[in-house]
């Protein structure tokens, strides 16, 4: 019933297009890097101009030549709070007092980029970062070579240092006689137009993160070639794979997007395909209705290595049909699922500059989730100790149903003051949290902000853990306060 739903609410936003008002999309969030150069002559994140003459635009995007330019950021942000691991039911005046647990942390990290175009047909671009602890330690050689591949921040044991520096991109572009344009390198690519939910962005190697929906994701490695005609562009890539080396070109994979504009609506259509994840087809819609934006995405892909979590996660799942190894477990574990997925969200945001006001909602259908999480929720604890499963493959997205919104209100246009509030829940399961929020900013290099968060939900549930487990379990309340010192870019 959900996916009909889900395919009725695509055809109709296809349709209305034909009568949409003439307003602009809302403004799209600015990130850093690449993207700050070029808007990135791909059209990854922007809608095409249909009024403009394309190719002209294109060739003028990629080929202005442009002395060297550095620059970056650095984020400086000292936080500290309390959490509290205790139901609701059981709060007290004493409890609240002498058993919260102290949550410290420290932010320190930067980034450093370097964009090159030393002719009117190439460029050169590559960003770095670093973060704070600088090292990390590996207990192996194994660990090492996870280092260079994967997130530094993951490597257990002690030993060998490891520097916590990750090359975030390094490409190079070209063009042949101004009509197929390359990027060649490791690259960000945003196929998503969704705010907390993007399951069209299968090319991307992490997901959004619901807390932190603006932030960059780290990209694959990849050879792009794109065709603009009028208005529209069509993107062929070649991805190479995100850990190890190649050895076999049956590794790659192969990817295709075509991104067109119809009235106030930009449409997207593409598929992956690689050996290890097989075939994906997706669907994107992004346009103005009256004063919202309107997006909407779907995904439909074969076979699943229990992508249930993220991207290119292999995670494992529980079979529900599936015997369990003892009497007392109902479900079995398995690595490999061979079938059709669906995946699909819808959503819109609304904006007002003068009142600096801001909302978002956003549905998603997780098509490989669990339809009600809970039936499955009792064996957790067992294949967790047994090692069948990890708490990565139950910690995200386990449910089939999720809705996500934030409000947020600055009271006037350029305020210094704005208070938000962001929730999100896992329908499956019926669990999540609300963290409301108060940022103050008191000079353009210092600023504040006061948060406190609620979950909710039943024990083994996805927000709020398993209390049995020592480590696992997930606090129902906190409070922290940050402050930020000299973040900025340059």
């Amino acid at each position: 019933m959900t996916k009909n739903i889900l395919f009725v609410l695509l055809i109709l936003l296809s349709f209305a297009t034909l009568g949409a008002q003439d307003e602009t999309a809302g403004a799209q969030d600015e990130t850093a890097g690449s993207q700050d150069f070029d808007a990135d002559f791909f059209a990854d994140t922007e809608v095409i101009n249909e009024d403009a003459v394309a190719t002209d635009t294109f060739d003028e995007l990629f080929l202005a030549t442009q002395p060297v330019k550095i620059g970056g950021n650095f984020t400086f942000e000292l936080s500290t709070g309390v959490k509290y691991f205790k139901d609701y039911d059981q709060w007290n005046s004493d409890y609240l007092f002498t058993e919260a647990t102290e949550n410290s942390f420290l932010t320190l990290d930067g980034s450093l980029y370097f964009s090159a175009r030393p002719s009117a047909d190439n460029r050169y671009f590559g960003k770095f970062k670093i973060a704070y602890p600088f090292f990390k330690s590996a207990s192996s050689l194994d660990d090492v070579y996870a280092a260079t591949d994967s997130n530094p921040q993951t490597i257990p044991g002690t030993g060998i240092p490891i520097p916590n520096l990750k090359i975030w991109e390094l490409f190079t572009d070209f063009d042949i006689d101004k009509t197929v344009y390359f990027r060649v390198g490791k690259q960000l690519v945003g196929w998503g137009v969704g705010y907390f939910f993007q399951p069209s962005d299968v090319v991307s190697l992490t997901a959004v993160d619901p807390n932190d929906p603006t932030a960059e994701r780290e990209g694959p490695l990849a050879v792009k070639a794109s065709l603009p005609f009028d208005s529209n562009v069509l993107e062929l890539y070649l991805l190479v794979p995100a850990i190890g080396e190649l050895t076999t070109i049956k590794d790659t994979g192969l990817a295709a997007r075509l991104s067109f504009v119809l009235g106030d609506f930009e449409f997207g259509l593409g598929t992956t395909y690689q050996q290890t994840s097989d075939i994906k087809f997706v669907t994107t819609i992004k346009g103005s209705l009256w004063r919202f934006e309107v997006f909407a995405e779907a995904l439909v892909n074969r076979t699943s290595l229990g992508s249930v979590l993220l991207p290119y996660a292999q995670a494992d799942y529980f079979d529900p049909d599936g015997p369990g190894p003892s009497g007392q477990i109902t479900h079995e574990v398995v690595s490999d699922r061979s079938d059709w997925f669906f995946s699909g969200s819808l959503g819109l945001r609304f904006s007002d500059t003068n009142s600096a006001f801001m909302g978002i909602a956003q549905y998603y259908f997780n098509g490989e989730g669990y339809a009600d999480a809970r039936t499955v929720a009792d064996d957790i604890p067992f294949y967790l100790a047994t090692g069948n499963l990890s708490i990565g493959d139950i910690a995200k997205n386990t449910g089939q149903h999720y809705l996500a919104a934030l409000l947020s209100w600055g009271f006037v246009k350029d305020s210094d003051v704005t208070l938000s509030a962001f929730w999100i829940g896992n329908l499956s399961d019926g669990s999540g949290y609300i963290k409301p929020n108060l940022k103050i900013k008191f000079t353009d290099e210092i600023s504040v902000d006061l948060g406190t968060t609620f979950n909710y939900g039943e024990d083994k549930s996805q927000f709020r853990g398993i209390s049995a487990i020592p480590g696992f379990a997930i606090a129902v309340a906190g409070l922290d306060i940050s402050v930020s010192l000299g973040t900025g870019s340059f």
